[in-house]
C-alpha cells in the first residue's frame, strides 16, 4: 500500500514517525521558512496539518527529527545564535499537534566546524560535529548526545543529557573518554528503562613493530549521572570490529557484533557478551564463521586471498523468545577527480590554457550478514543476503530490516537481473537510479534459509525507495519512504 504523491510545491519531507495509534506524523520543511506537522491516517491519507511555531522569534529553528515517547511526540532540532548552534527539544501533543512546553536547549556546539544530525539523508548548515538520540525500550527515557570529535583542548568528550517521557531533564554530564593514544570511534549509545546510559566505541591504535595490534573496545557507563564507569572488552586476543548494544527482557546490557583475528578492517566471527552492573562480562561466546561466509561471498578462486570486510551493525534486538538477532553491512566510498585542460590559440602563435576539475564520488554497499544467537549466546545460524549497490548518492543504497515471527526481512533497491541470485559474487550492481531497478524483499527464515522476491518496480512507483528512512510501525508493519526530485511517497508493508 502506497500513499498518493505527497509533493507540495516549496516543501520537503523532513522526518516522520509512526505513532502507537497507527497514525503517521510527518514534518515538512516549507522552503526553510517554517515547519509544519501533518497527521497521516493508517491508510496513508493526509489528514490535519499544523505549523510548528518556535517561540524565539529572532532565531530560526531547523527541525532534525520527530520521535515517539510514552504518550507524546517530541521534536529535536537546532538554532543558530552568536557563533554557536543550540540543540533543542520540545514535546508535541499527538492529538492536537500543539507544542505543550517551551523548547529546552540540550547543549551547544561551537561553529568552528558546525554539526549535523547524522543518520539522516541530508547535511544541514552544521557540517562537522554530529548529534543524535536514543530511546529506552519502554519509551520513558531519551538520551541526547553528541558524537565526539578530536579536539586538542578537550579530546573525545561526549555531552550526554537524559530526559523522561515528559521531556523533564533528569541529568546531564560531559563524558571524557580516557584516550591516551590512537583514535576513539563511537559505535553505539543506549539508555535503559532506569535512565542509565551506556556508550561503546573502538580504540583504533596505530600498529608498531613491537605491538602489531593494540586496538581494543571500550564500554562506558553512567548511572543516574554519577561517576563514569569504564570497561575494556576482552575477547581473548580477538579484535572487536563492530559493537552493538541492546538490553534483554530483564534490562541487562548485551554487547554483540563481529570480531576479527587479523585487523580492524576484516571480519572473522561473531561474539556475545552479557554484562553485569559493574560492566563486567558474566557470559561470553564467540564463533568463527570465516569459511562458511567466504563460500557465500567469494568465488572459489578468490576465497584464499580475499578477506571478509568489516560489518558495521545496522540492526540489533532481543526477540520475545530471548534470541538475539543482529545484522551487519559493509559500505565504502571511492573518490577521484577528473581534470580537463583546454588549450586555445590566442594569436601570434600564443595559447592559453584553462583547467576544470570535477570530483567523482561513488558510494558502495554490499551484502547483509544476518546472525541469530540463542539466549545463551550460542550461534543458531547466520546467512548472507546478497546485495551489490553503487551510486553517486548514498540515500538509495543500504537496506531496511524488520523481524517478525522469527523471520528477518531485508528490503533494498536491486538490479532485476539478481532476482534468482543467492550468492554474493555473481550479482549485477544496482546503480542508484530509478530506471531499471526494483525493490527486493529478502527473508531469512527461522532455520536460517534464504528466500527473496520482487516487491515493486521503482519505475512503476514513480519514485525511488530510501531504505534507511524506513520505520517500524508494529511488529508486523514497516513504514517505507521513497523520493525522487521532490516526488515523495510513503508505503506500508505488512508481514505475514
Amino acid at each position: 500500500m502506497w500513499s498518493d504523491e505527497l509533493h507540495d510545491p516549496g516543501t520537503e519531507i523532513n522526518s516522520f514517525i509512526a505513532g502507537d495509534n497507527g497514525m503517521v506524523y510527518l514534518v515538512r520543511d516549507h522552503a526553510s521558512d517554517h515547519y509544519s506537522i501533518n497527521t497521516i491516517s493508517p491508510t496513508l491519507q493526509t489528514d490535519e496539518e499544523k505549523d510548528l511555531v518556535y517561540e524565539e522569534k529572532n532565531q530560526k529553528l531547523t527541525v532534525s527529527d520527530v520521535f515517539h515517547l510514552k504518550n507524546q511526540l517530541a521534536c529535536i532540532g537546532f538554532t543558530a545564535d552568536n557563533g554557536k548552534f543550540n540543540i533543542v527539544v520540545f514535546p508535541i501533543d499527538p492529538k492536537t499537534l500543539e507544542q505543550t512546553q517551551p523548547s529546552q536547549t540540550v547543549f551547544s556546539i561551537e561553529k568552528r566546524g558546525g554539526a549535523y544530525f547524522y543518520m539522516k539523508k541530508y547535511y544541514s548548515p552544521l557540517n562537522g560535529h554530529t548529534y543524535n538520540y536514543a530511546i529506552s525500550p519502554d519509551q520513558t527515557k531519551v538520551v541526547v548526545y553528541n558524537k565526539p570529535e578530536e579536539d586538542n583542548a578537550n579530546p573525545y568528550s561526549i555531552d550526554v543529557v537524559v530526559f523522561d517521557e515528559t521531556l523533564k531533564k533528569l541529568w546531564s554530564k560531559t563524558i571524557q573518554v580516557p584516550v591516551k593514544e590512537g583514535k576513539f570511534i563511537l559505535q553505539n549509545v543506549v539508555v535503559d528503562n532506569s535512565g542509565n546510559v551506556y556508550a561503546a566505541g573502538l580504540m583504533d591504535i596505530p600498529k608498531t613493530k613491537s605491538s602489531p595490534s593494540n586496538s581494543y573496545s571500550l564500554l562506558l557507563g553512567i548511572k543516574d549521572g554519577a561517576a563514569l564507569q569504564t570497561s575494556k572488552l576482552d575477547l581473548g586476543g580477538k579484535m572487536i570490529t563492530s559493537l552493538g548494544l541492546t538490553f534483554d527482557k530483564s534490562n541487562n546490557l548485551i554487547c554483540a557484533g563481529f570480531y576479527s583475528d587479523k585487523s580492524m578492517a576484516t571480519t572473522s566471527g561473531v561474539y556475545y557478551l552479557l554484562m553485569d552492573a559493574g560492566l563486567k562480562s558474566v557470559k561470553q561466546q564467540s564463533k568463527d564463521i570465516t569459511d562458511d561466509l567466504k563460500n557465500k561471498m567469494f568465488e572459489a578462486s578468490q576465497r584464499k586471498d580475499h578477506d571478509i570486510p568489516t560489518l558495521p551493525l545496522i540492526y540489533i534486538s532481543v526477540q520475545d523468545n530471548g534470541n538475539l538477532i543482529f545484522a551487519g553491512q559493509h559500505s565504502s566510498v571511492s573518490s577521484y577527480s577528473t581534470t580537463i585542460r583546454t588549450i586555445m590559440p590566442t594569436g601570434a602563435g600564443q595559447t592559453s590554457t584553462t583547467s576544470t576539475t570535477t570530483p567523482n564520488i561513488t558510494f558502495f554497499a554490499s551484502g547483509v550478514v544476518v546472525v541469530n544467537l540463542d539466549p545463551d549466546g550460542q550461534l543458531k545460524y547466520f546467512n548472507l543476503v546478497p546485495i551489490a549497490q553503487k551510486g553517486p548518492y548514498p540515500d538509495y543504497l543500504g537496506c531496511a530490516v524488520q523481524v517478525y515471527n522469527g523471520r528477518v526481512f531485508v528490503i533494498y533497491n536491486d538490479n532485476p537481473k539478481n532476482e534468482t541470485v543467492m550468492n554474493g559474487y555473481t550479482l549485477e550492481y544496482y546503480d542508484g537510479t530509478r530506471g531499471n531497478s526494483i525493490v527486493t524483499m529478502a527473508a531469512v527464515n527461522t532455520d536460517g534459509s534464504l528466500e527473496k522476491f520482487e516487491l515493486i518496480s521503482n519505475k512503476d512507483l514513480e519514485t525511488t525507495l530510501v531504505p534507511k528512512r524506513s520505520q517500524t510501525v508494529a511488529d508486523n508493519k514497516l513504514l517505507i519512504y521513497g523520493d525522487r526530485v521532490k516526488n515523495y511517497k510513503l508505503g506500508m508493508i505488512a508481514f505475514k
